[in-house]
């Protein structure tokens, strides 16, 4: 869920059960710092998967509105990791430093300070007596992997000493930490595999962790039970294993049975409360090392499930052993998530610690032999591929698998949107840090809404631009929906099921992307309509002039150079400006169109069927954008919610996301008396190539009536507070929207404070009522009917 954007001190807030993560990370760094948001994006990649699995990380950097320092850190959550980045700037700054110290008082937060400068140690005295965690950034490489593996341990020594020893007890005794023993690191491997990586692998733990290993059953006192101490380490410990898996491992019986006894699911410890509730069950971490030789045909092993694997190379210790510890710290994370999960579930239901795979799964079932068969496994993240989740469903299908933050309830009455289009309005959001967020945040919550969706059929009409090669953009919201989709096709559907499908709009010149090799590389999930100037009634462009460098020979004197360069710049300019005039007006026409009918080739046909798909939209949803560095006649966000307003059709749109959608939000939450900043003229015309082109187009504007009069930005501005104006006047935000909610729950949706999943369960509901209310069938397939291509 999203941090409320709280600007007051913490305060308590009353949670339910398993609405709030129980640990949190949060990354901040002075806003002067260069390399600061680059450290922090690395600290989030790494402890937040691409699967959106993980600990939620969150940033401190930017101010908040009306101070000097960034929002606070909500008391909401149990246990928050605090990681500040200490150098100069924030060592010097006054409010930092207090806002810093302030940090240190809370008990539910346990700081771990990053020295990036000797003048780290300058900082107020309470904050020197931390053991800071030295690392020295280098200018080739700022974001080195050397730190993620130091805060991996740390990390992972510090929340199991907020874990119980005791295998009585079913929940963490306190949550004031303990010195927790050294954790326990197993390498598992075959002697006919040779001992060279796992004795390098030893001697780096040893050297540079503050692990344990047990290389074999040499490294355990004589006398004592091997077996015996894998079990304890597992129960107690929270041990990990690598299993280094080379051309003989899979032949040695002893490999497979630690193995197999490795990952078997270890029941919770049950209380007198809990033994009524739902089962929860741990399984230990594993990462597999993959060393075959290649010369050697060799087996795999069920029972590695779905265990990280890498690739052994020369310098790769460092990669594994921190791949392990990030394993086994999100292995205790789940394990509390599931713990404080059981509460809310019944007998009926199993809770494992990750995602299950088929072994996993029969593992479960049979520790539940004894009594009646689970009917629900539930499993952490945002749920399982559609292909992983019908294979499952093939080998048990008696089990239902849900991932925690599923809805069940509110998903099923999806099925009502099968076949329907949402048109999706998303964007980098250039203000989302100052709510100590990011793209990547938006992109979660993006995956979080349309999963289910598009498990239902839902498609999805969107008009942003496809991934560039070498583009400096951290998310590609195009990509993320080609992917998501493509996980979403069932491996075991009838083909000529109708399934979700993107349906792309890109305007010129990102339409120029599109070519066969793109049509053939996505057509499975995709369909494309490239909106080129001929379609929105303009002459194509010219091509853009080089920088020009006059010839010596052919300008001899320095004075024929200069004006020849003059000449050159000013073609040059007039040449930009025509380009940039065909790209908003393309971009303005998409915009309109995604309003309206538009046509699109059907990729899998009868020779007697349509060519084409005509499809509408039947509800709009908005989330974040840019407020600055527009490449339309306004902020693109600006254009898209005000057609979709201007056509009175559902408008979903969602204030956590901050950016230009974020904006609109806050006018409607509370109309402001006077026209904001954001939409009056003057900051947009700042910038010198906007100012021409708006200039332009006025010029264009005022050359006579024509039904392809260009739109400025003085339209989209001055449309957009008319829009503002009717939620302060007769209409309210549900007449306003028209998406099937009530004026509260709209409300909801626009604050920035709203969590995720109160955010998904807003939006269904209001779509399954706007699906409803509309009778006709969409997408409708109509006779091909001639375009301009």
């Amino acid at each position: 869920a999203p941090v409320p954007m709280n600007t007051s001190r913490p305060a308590k807030t009353r949670t339910s059960p398993g609405t709030v993560a129980p640990i949190r990370i949060y990354v901040l760094w002075h806003p002067d710092f260069e390399d600061g948001e680059a450290i922090a994006y690395q600290i989030y990649r790494w402890f937040r998967l691409d699967s959106m699995e993980g600990i939620p990380v969150f940033f401190r950097s930017p101010d908040a509105p009306g101070q000097d320092t960034p929002p606070d850190v909500p008391d909401d959550c149990p246990l928050n990791y605090v990681v500040p980045l200490v150098e100069a700037h924030m060592v010097a700054d006054p409010e930092w430093r207090a806002y810093v110290l302030g940090l240190t008082q809370r008990p539910n937060i346990r700081l771990f300070p990053v020295a990036l400068d000797p003048l780290a140690f300058q900082m107020p005295a309470k904050l020197r007596r931390l053991n800071f965690i030295r690392y020295a950034p280098t200018a080739s490489d700022p974001t080195s992997d050397v730190l993620l593996g130091q805060l991996t341990e740390i990390l992972c020594r510090d929340l199991r000493g907020h874990e119980t020893t005791s295998t009585k007890a079913a929940a963490p005794a306190s949550d004031q930490p303990v010195i927790p023993g050294k954790i326990k690191l197993f390498l598992s491997h075959a002697k006919a595999d040779g001992t060279e990586v796992p004795v390098r692998l030893k001697e780096y733990i040893q050297t540079h962790t503050q692990c344990e290993t047990f290389f074999d059953e040499t490294d355990i006192a004589s006398g004592h039970e091997y077996a015996k101490i894998l079990e304890e380490a597992i129960r107690d410990e929270s041990a990990g294993m690598i299993a280094i898996h080379g051309d003989h491992y899979a032949e040695r019986p002893w490999c497979r049975r630690e193995i197999r006894r490795f990952q078997q699911p270890w029941p919770e410890p049950e209380s007198q409360e809990t033994q009524r509730r739902a089962k929860a069950y741990f399984v230990p971490p594993l990462v597999v090392v993959q060393n075959m030789s290649g010369q050697h045909i060799a087996r795999t092993i069920p029972e590695l499930g779905q265990a990280p694997c890498l690739r052994w190379t020369d310098d790769a210790e460092r990669r594994i052993v921190s791949t392990l510890l990030r394993e086994i710290l999100l292995g205790l994370f789940y394990r509390r998530l599931a713990r404080e999960a059981r509460m809310l579930h019944s007998r009926d239901t199993v809770l494992v610690n990750r995602a299950p795979d088929p072994v996993m799964t029969q593992h479960l079932l049979g520790h539940r032999a004894s009594r009646s068969a689970p009917k629900v496994v539930l499993y952490p993240g945002y749920g399982l591929s559609q292909m992983e989740k019908d294979g499952l469903a093939e080998s048990f299908p008696d089990v239902a698998f849900r991932s925690l933050s599923e809805d069940e309830k509110s998903a099923s009455e999806l099925q009502l949107l099968s076949g329907k289009v949402l048109r999706l309005g998303i964007g980098t959001a250039t203000d989302i840090l100052s709510g100590g967020l990011s793209d990547e945040h938006n992109r979660e919550l993006l995956i979080r809404l349309l999963r289910p969706l598009c498990r239902h059929n839902v498609s999805l009409l969107y008009g942003g631009s496809l991934p560039k090669p070498g583009a400096n953009i951290r998310v590609n919201f195009t990509e993320a929906c080609l992917h998501l989709l493509l996980s979403e096709r069932s491996s075991f559907g009838n083909p000529k099921e109708r399934s979700a499908r993107l349906y792309s709009v890109p305007a010129w010149p990102d339409s120029d992307t599109v070519t066969a090799r793109t049509i053939a590389e996505w057509t499975d999930v995709c369909s494309f309509h490239p909106v080129r100037p001929s379609e929105a009634g303009l002459a194509n462009p010219p091509d853009p002039l080089p920088v020009c460098l006059p010839d010596p020979e052919e300008f001899p004197t320095a004075a024929e150079r200069r004006a020849h360069v003059a000449t050159h710049s000013l073609a040059r300019e007039a040449t930009d400006l025509t380009r940039d005039v065909t790209r908003a007006r393309c971009l303005t026409f998409m915009r309109r169109q995604c309003c309206r009918e538009i046509s699109f080739p059907i990729a899998d046909r009868e020779r007697h069927e349509p060519k084409e798909a005509t499809i509408r939209a039947f509800a709009h949803l908005f989330i974040g954008g840019r407020l600055e560095k527009n490449s339309g006649v306004a902020p693109g966000l600006f254009e898209e919610i005000l057609y979709a307003l201007e056509a009175r059709q559902p408008v979903f749109l969602i204030g956590a996301g901050f950016g230009a959608t974020g904006a609109v939000c806050r006018w409607l939450l509370e109309p402001p008396k006077e026209l904001p900043f954001e939409l009056r003229q003057e900051p947009y015309l700042q910038n010198a190539q906007v100012h021409r082109l708006h200039q332009e187009l006025q010029k264009l504007a005022s050359s006579g009536p024509s039904p392809s009069k260009p739109v400025t930005l003085t339209d989209v501005l001055a449309g957009l507070w008319e829009k503002v104006n009717e939620a302060r006047g007769r209409h309210s935000l549900s007449g306003l929207l028209n998406n099937g909610l009530t004026d509260e729950e709209n409300r909801t949706l626009l604050q920035p404070a709203t969590g995720y999943g109160e955010i998904c369960k807003l939006v269904w509901k209001g779509l399954v009522a706007v699906g409803r209310s509309k009778t006709r069938p969409i997408p409708v397939t109509n006779p091909p009917r001639s375009r301009a291509r």
